[in-house]
């Protein structure tokens, strides 16, 4: 069974992309679309996995930005997911890896001049479960 994306986020994407001015029939296009998910509603409920993905490239590519301009203050840097995705792979544990996310968005944070201010720290037991 093909992995499938729900049309919605698709159209999310795509509207992004027009209201930051990029020409829809480009995104389109570019991105393997025979059709206009925000024309032809009816048509497809959801897209590949693939189709998305490609989609999901193109516009973070083109604004440069991979949260796609969900930030007022500052844009998220093409190749930082995958920065974090490296960074993460070599953990053993789940704990492990949330920790190193935690230290990945501390340090992003640090670069751009934001003071990260957490609150208590997380703690885990030694089966790796949250301690209150």
């Amino acid at each position: 069974m093909a992995l499938t994306v729900d049309i919605k986020y698709v159209r999310n994407l795509l509207r992004i992309g027009v209201a930051q001015g990029y020409d829809l029939a480009y995104l389109l296009e570019s991105s393997g679309f025979d059709f206009d998910p925000l024309d032809d509603a009816r048509a497809h409920n959801a897209v590949s996995a693939e189709q998305y993905s490609s989609l999901s490239n193109q516009v973070g590519r083109l604004l440069q930005d991979e949260c796609f301009g969900f930030y007022n203050d500052f844009s998220v840097p093409c190749g930082t997911f995958q920065m974090m995705c490296y960074a993460v792979i070599p953990c053993a544990t789940l704990h492990g890896a949330i920790i190193r996310m935690n230290q990945f968005s501390q340090m992003c944070a640090n670069i751009r001049g934001q003071k990260v201010m957490l609150g208590n720290p997380i703690t885990f037991d030694k089966d790796s479960e949250i301690v209150s």
